[in-house]
């Protein structure tokens, strides 16, 4: 299954729900479509089908549960979570994923009665789905960012610990304010919320009230960054399926019993057949093999060059592979084993900097997946190239921080991140 499918459900089962077919990497394959949930079960043949829960139904957040193993975690995470419910958690589904490096457990909570209308509601429209989720947690994942979709008649807020709510517009003022005070508590003391980053998505069908929506962000975030959704908000929830880490609803007593006559099918092939299939797959992997080694020997030497254009002030690099992952462990003061984001922007980097004259690397630091560098420019311009040039290949995020002018041009400092997925 290459295509997915997924269908964002209304506020109840006789709502129109809105769906869309999505590639391998979350990217949209057609327009959003809207009707009956029972139309987008014409859409579900040879699809994985991703449901989404409305966000305002489902509790979002993690608990600090120390026991191991899927069934003692479920028992454990209603008592985690007591406190933080009005409602009697014997009338709560909840469900949990895997513990994050802070120790803590991802957990989704639903009304028990709620959930199970849905349940109803999907198999009699004749949809099984792979996964069901809250869409919440399609909202975009940055580092250290607090994130928001606004749409007509709702806002979803996501914070850098995870934690993610649906709200009424009427409540927001008082929903960043205690964000706000999240945020201090989290990061601590030291750390002013107002300074806090901020990337909030505006629906393009808010039309004349967008800037009344950024006003109310600017004033507890006044450097909060914006951009509108042209495609609508199912695209943007869309993309964020594709991460590790999301909450399966479709846990305990509701999870999707095993159906072997229809997962094994029949395998009576004939054993010449799979001699012949064992033959070949050999001859293509020793073929590979071979075409590999060479690809290896280039991507070092090109690896050398970028690594001696982003960092002149390097050594002789013998093995470039080792020593980028020692200076990836220097700038970071981490252990090895981290993901391949920082090979990515120095590759990047050392394909844009020799083309900007008289621009070098001065500093850099890497935390957190966030490269931060401090460059010496002729002038502002080419930091603004540089920011452009970077963020042209979609893969990155770059804010500049900071342009101050010196004798010899210009001392910038810019920020670069992997974009959300």
């Amino acid at each position: 299954m290459s295509s997915t499918l997924i269908i964002r459900l209304g506020l109840s089962p006789d709502q129109d729900a809105s769906w869309l077919i999505t590639g391998p990497e979350g990217e949209a394959q057609g327009e959003e479509q809207r009707g009956p949930l029972a139309d987008a079960a014409k859409d579900a043949s040879d699809c994985r089908v991703l449901v989404l829960i409305p966000g305002i139904q489902t509790v979002v957040t993690s608990a600090d549960i120390p026991v191991k193993g899927l069934a003692k975690q479920l028992q454990v995470a209603s008592f985690a979570l007591e406190d933080q419910f009005a409602e009697d958690i014997g009338q709560m589904h909840f469900a949990v994923g895997a513990r994050r490096d802070d120790g803590r457990i991802p957990v989704t909570a639903i009304s028990l009665p709620i959930f199970q209308d849905w349940l109803d509601a999907l198999r009699e429209a004749g949809i099984q789905a792979n996964a069901i989720y809250s869409e919440l947690q399609g909202l975009p994942d940055i580092p250290g960012t607090v994130t928001a979709i606004v749409e007509p008649g709702s806002v979803m807020l996501r914070l850098p610990s995870g934690e993610a709510f649906a709200i009424d517009p009427v409540m927001l003022d008082t929903v960043l304010t205690t964000a706000s005070q999240i945020i201090e508590q989290t990061a601590g003391k030291e750390v002013d919320a107002a300074q806090a980053q901020v990337m909030v998505y505006l629906e393009h069908s808010l039309g004349n009230q967008r800037e009344q929506w950024m006003e109310k962000f600017r004033a507890r975030f006044p450097g909060a960054e914006f951009r509108e959704m042209a495609a609508g908000s199912l695209p943007q929830l869309a993309a964020g399926l594709f991460r590790k880490g999301l909450v399966n609803l479709q846990q305990g007593k509701f999870a999707p019993k095993s159906n072997w006559q229809r997962v094994i099918k029949p395998w009576r092939l004939p054993a010449t057949l799979a001699a012949s299939l064992l033959v070949v797959v050999c001859l293509v992997q020793a073929a590979t093999l071979w075409r590999l080694a060479s690809v290896e020997a280039q991507l070092d030497a090109a690896l050398e060059v970028s690594l001696k254009q982003v960092f002149p002030g390097s050594a002789r690099i013998n093995d470039p592979r080792r020593q980028l992952d020692m200076l990836q462990q220097s700038l970071r003061g981490q252990s090895p084993g981290s993901s391949s984001q920082f090979l990515d922007t120095v590759v990047a980097l050392g394909s844009i900097l020799p083309a900007l004259k008289d621009t070098r690397v001065e500093t850099a630091s890497y935390r957190n997946q966030v490269l931060d560098l401090r460059l010496k420019v002729p002038d502002v311009t080419t930091l603004d190239q540089l920011q452009k040039r970077m963020q042209e290949s979609g893969h990155f995020q770059v804010t500049i921080q900071s342009a101050n002018p010196r004798s010899d041009g210009v001392e910038g400092r810019i920020e670069i991140a992997g974009s959300a997925p």
